[in-house]
């Protein structure tokens, strides 16, 4: 994989930034927009349950495994985040909602893919634009870790750059119904190092949404079938 040292002036430093707060919340309060997202779930949290605001009300937020949630609409708050919440009683018995984090996105997204994951003792969430693609060749990279990534679909196909923290919507020259070599290497001092080779399916009317996951120090590379939109 013909991966040259320039890619990385491509790359920025940006990085999601993840706020957390502790306050209360009214149902009404803060929101000033909404946002069309999905969910996926990077650990298991069956045991916590986290809150998203929407039409006045507070609901528990869908986390699914292994693909993502359907989408659904969601409140922001007026700098361009989402809150989330968590549920507490209050001395009369009634709800009281704390802001448990504030997420941020990129503020062009159309629609964005929120990363939930937990070590046991904290849950943290991160964000990236899911703008859906409408075609099976349209795929979408999504770099979660802190590291440059760089990705090569099939030889016809160029290395695609991806800061940390952000997707990039990919039109892959590969033929449906067949396969294609994907490379992926990461940007370190001493320059670019492969760590991942495979071959892989290309579906028809499916893409592929590949996620880069920073887990135990080593980044895992997970690819997840995605339906084209229509």
């Amino acid at each position: 994989m013909k991966l040259k040292k320039y890619l990385f002036c491509l790359l920025s430093s940006t990085a999601l930034t993840l706020a957390a707060h502790s306050q209360s919340a009214e149902p009404s309060g803060g929101a000033s927009g909404e946002i069309r997202l999905r969910t996926l779930g990077l650990s298991n949290m069956a045991e916590t349950k986290i809150y998203y605001q929407t039409g006045g009300s507070f609901e528990v937020l869908p986390i699914t495994y292994f693909r993502p949630s359907a989408s659904f609409t969601a409140s922001i708050s007026e700098d361009g985040a989402l809150p989330l919440f968590t549920r507490d009683i209050d001395s009369e018995g009634g709800y009281l909602y704390n802001v448990h984090s504030s997420v941020s996105f990129p503020a062009d997204s159309r629609q964005i893919i929120v990363f939930a994951s937990s070590n046991g003792e904290q849950v943290g969430f991160r964000a990236v634009a899911d703008n859906l693609s409408s075609n099976a060749r349209d795929w979408l990279y999504i770099n979660t870790t802190q590291t440059p990534i760089a990705v090569q679909l099939g030889e016809a196909n160029k290395p695609v750059a991806l800061p940390p923290g952000q997707s990039v919507a990919h039109k892959a020259e590969v033929q449906e119904g067949s396969g294609a070599a994907i490379r992926v290497a990461v940007y370190e001092e001493s320059g670019w190092k492969r760590i991942y080779s495979r071959f892989w399916p290309i579906y028809e009317n499916q893409r592929s949404m590949v996620i880069f996951v920073e887990q135990a120090g080593k980044i895992r590379v997970y690819n997840l079938f995605d339906a084209v939109s229509q």
